[in-house]
Formats: C-alpha cells, structure tokens, sequence
C-alpha cells in the first residue's frame, strides 16, 4: 500500500489559494479597508525593523527579472504618460528649491542626464560625423543645416540641452540638424562667416581695434621673418579665424589654463624670447582638430 506523504502547509495554502484566489484577494481588501490604519502602522514598524533585509530582497529580485520589470515599466509609462508628466511636475513645483539643492550637491545626476540627452540626439541622427565619418561622442557636434542668420535667430539661442531636446522632440530631424565633429563644424563655420551678410544692428566691441593689434603683433612673433602670417596645417590665412596653439595642452601642463584668443595669451607670447618653441599659429578649424585628437588619446574607447 502506496501512503503519500503530507504536504506541507505552504503547500496546502498555495493550492488552496490557486483555487479560491478571487475569494482570497475580496477577502484581503475586505480587511484592509476595515483595518487600514492598523495595517499601516504593523507595516511601518516591520519596514523600520527589517529595512536593510527588505532591500536585499528588492534588489535581488531586481537583479533577477531586471528585462522584465524594464518591459513593463515602459509600457505603464507609455499608457499613462500625461498622468505621470503631470505628477513628475506638480513634484518639481512643490519641492523645487529641495531639488535644486539636491542637484547642487551632486552634480554628477546632472551631468549623467545631460550625457544621455546628448547621446539619444546622436543616435536619432546616425551617430557619426557626415563630413569624416568619427564615431567618438565626445568631440561630436549637432550643425544646423541652415545658419542661424537664415532662421533669424541668435546663434546662442538653440546650444547644449536645448538643442539635444529640440532634435528630440522634431518629427524629422535630419532634415534640419547633421551630426559634424569638431573640426568639421568648426571648418565649416569658418566657410559660413566669410560669406555672412554684415549685420547692421550689432554693435562692435569696444576695445576691438587694439585687441586686433595686440593678437597680430604676438602672431606675427610665431612666424619666421618674412613669412606669410597663415594656419600651419592648412594654410588658411583669414586673420579672423587664426588662433594660438599650445604644443602642450592644459592637462598636461599643469596650470591653470589660458584662453587660446585671449589678450592674456597674446601679451605672454610677446614677453618670452622664444615662443615658437611653446606656440604655434593654427585656424580654429585645425586648434580644435587637434584638440580632439588628443581628448581621444586621453579617453581611449570611450563613447560615454
């Protein structure tokens, strides 16, 4: 004779509830409602007793289902997304100046959230430099095809965070904005400036004519005597995009960084009797080619 051994309570509460489970969960909220605030109070004291046992729990069961838990998260969002941009910004308002500083004091949540604003606006866009082709995010630039002139707007107005949600929130955005880095976009402003119409309405700066003398006497002091004032690489000679490069940049050398147009700069190279040695004359174009050659080289293999 066959004796079965007993099933174990778990068991029996676990068959039991699959086949009464409607009966089970009106039951529960039955008493839930009717014990609410002592139900409440049971749980609060347990959460405080058992918190870090509770996490454990939380992140093991995160760690475990993680895809899934993704899946249904984004599809709750998607459902119910003006339910839960309406309550994200009732939150803000009512808590803005503890938000604010919050994010003061850990600038790392901002700069993780503008670092992933600013690689979702490559991806929409292919990713890649049009002109050359580079695939290192942190020297990729987003170009408005049409200059900023033509939209009758400040250059200043669509840059940083506004411009990555701007490409975000267009509904065909490779028909206004292009993926250049660096040096492309920057070869291609100069090419832009030299055919911008004058603006009559822009006031010119007011120390203007001597800074113009001052940054072509130290220039001139970087060129061999007798030699065209032009851009080493790629012999550009637009006196307007020509600039000061360092041999050794910034990280390297230690100090506290000067600009690389700067009066600053310019009065240094004037003052030493050997600055073709420390400085070269560069476009901006080929100053921040360079540049970003060497931010590749200082993080190799990083499109984060």
């Amino acid at each position: 004779m066959n004796i079965r051994p007993p099933k174990s309570r778990q068991a029996r509460n676990a068959e039991w509830y699959s086949k009464n489970r409607k009966k089970a969960i009106a039951y529960s909220l039955k008493y839930y409602h009717d014990h609410r605030e002592d139900v409440l109070a049971k749980r609060k004291t347990y959460v405080r007793a058992n918190r870090e046992k509770i996490q454990q729990g939380q992140k093991r069961f995160y760690q475990e289902n993680r895809e899934y838990l993704r899946v249904k998260s984004a599809e709750y969002r998607k459902i119910n997304r003006k339910r839960i941009d309406e309550a994200e910004r009732a939150y803000y308002h009512a808590n803005k100046e503890k938000i604010k500083e919050y994010v003061r004091a850990h600038p790392e949540i901002q700069q993780r959230s503008s670092q992933k604003l600013h690689l979702s606006a490559l991806a929409l866009l292919g990713g890649k430099c049009s002109h050359c082709g580079e695939t290192f995010s942190k020297i990729l630039h987003i170009n408005h095809i049409n200059p900023f002139w033509e939209r009758g707007k400040r250059p200043q107005t669509e840059m940083g965070t506004t411009l990555w949600r701007a490409v975000l929130k267009t509904q065909h955005p490779e028909k206004k904005y292009s993926i250049l880095c660096g040096g492309c976009n920057w070869r291609l402003w100069q090419e832009q400036e030299k055919v911008r119409p004058i603006d009559p309405h822009r006031k010119p700066y007011i120390h203007a004519e001597r800074c113009e003398i001052l940054k072509r006497n130290a220039l001139r002091c970087l060129v061999p005597e007798g030699g065209t004032l032009r851009c080493s690489d790629c012999d550009e000679d637009d006196f307007r995009f020509l600039t000061v490069n360092h041999f050794q940049k910034k990280w390297s050398r230690g100090e506290r960084p000067i600009s690389e147009h700067s009066a600053p700069l310019w009065r240094k190279i004037l003052r030493e009797r050997h600055p073709e040695k420390e400085y070269n004359v560069l476009c901006r174009a080929c100053n921040w080619k360079r540049y970003f050659d060497q931010m590749k080289a200082t993080y190799p293999g990083g499109n984060n």
